[in-house]
């Protein structure tokens, strides 16, 4: 028995109510985790769904099919390589103006709608 004050408790008493707060701990704690679990399958979902629609929605062409374009004057060629690939690299196209991909903000609308934009 344990004792309390004045007041003994019995330890049928005391045992139930650690067993419940123990409970109730365990209750929380498993709510919190299934919340953190279902966020982060949300953003999950959401960073794939919008990769797969992007992928969707961009056309690929062929190296071949560049090649055809470069005397184009409808077609302007975007070399968007993060700038330290782009400066180790020994490969550039001709004409191809070099963009930073990090601030596409800043140089996005000074291309004509009207041309045909091509990145690598």
């Amino acid at each position: 028995m344990s004792s309390f004050s004045n007041y003994t408790i019995p330890w049928y008493v005391t045992g139930w109510l650690g067993l419940k707060t123990n409970l109730r701990r365990r209750m929380t704690m498993r709510r919190e985790l299934t919340a953190v679990l279902a966020v982060t399958f949300s953003l999950v979902l959401v960073v794939i769904s919008s990769w797969m629609a992007m992928a969707e929605e961009v056309p690929r062409i062929t190296k071949e099919e560049v090649k055809g374009m470069l005397d184009s004057p409808d077609v302007i060629i975007i070399d968007v390589r993060l700038g330290g690939n782009w400066n180790r690299s020994q490969l550039k196209i001709k004409g191809a103006v070099r963009e930073d991909p990090s601030d596409v903000t800043s140089w996005r609308d000074k291309y004509s709608k009207d041309k045909t934009l091509v990145f690598y």
